[in-house]
C-alpha cells in the first residue's frame, strides 16, 4: 500500500512538472471565438511570433463587422495563465485565461474597460 501511495505521489508531482508552461507554448495560429453582454459573438485569429509579446489581430463579428487591434500579452506564466490586453478602436479589453494541459486550446474572460462590456472566450490552436 505505501509503495502505491509513493507512486501516486510520484506521478503526480511529475505530471505537475510536465505541464508546465513556457512562452513557447503560444507560438503559433489561435482561433478564439468569444462572446458577451451587450456585444455580438465574434471571431479573432491572433498568430503568436516566436519573439515579442504584442502582435496585430483582425476580428469579425456574428454580423461580418471587422475590425483590428493591438493584442499586449502582459503575462503568461508556468500554471498556462495568460493575461493579455488588446487595443482597439472601442477601447482597451482585459484578457485573462487558462492555456490547457495539452497547450492546444485555452479558455478566459475578457473585460472591456470603457464599457464594462464582460465576456467570455474559447480558443484553440490551428
Amino acid at each position: 500500500m505505501k509503495k502505491l501511495v509513493f507512486t501516486a505521489i510520484a506521478l503526480g508531482f511529475s505530471v505537475g512538472v510536465n505541464a508546465a508552461c513556457t512562452r513557447n507554448d503560444l507560438t503559433g495560429t489561435w482561433m478564439v471565438y468569444s462572446s458577451g453582454d451587450n456585444v455580438n459573438a465574434s471571431r479573432c485569429q491572433l498568430i503568436f511570433p516566436k519573439k515579442g509579446d504584442v502582435i496585430a489581430t483582425t476580428c469579425t463579428d456574428a454580423l461580418n463587422n471587422t475590425g483590428t487591434g493591438t493584442f499586449t500579452v502582459s503575462s503568461f506564466d508556468s500554471t498556462c495563465n495568460l493575461r493579455a490586453y488588446l487595443n482597439t478602436d472601442a477601447g482597451s479589453i482585459w484578457v485573462d485565461a487558462f492555456v490547457s494541459k495539452g497547450k492546444d486550446s485555452m479558455s478566459g474572460l475578457w473585460l472591456n474597460t470603457n464599457s464594462l462590456n464582460s465576456g467570455s472566450f474559447n480558443g484553440s490552436k490551428k
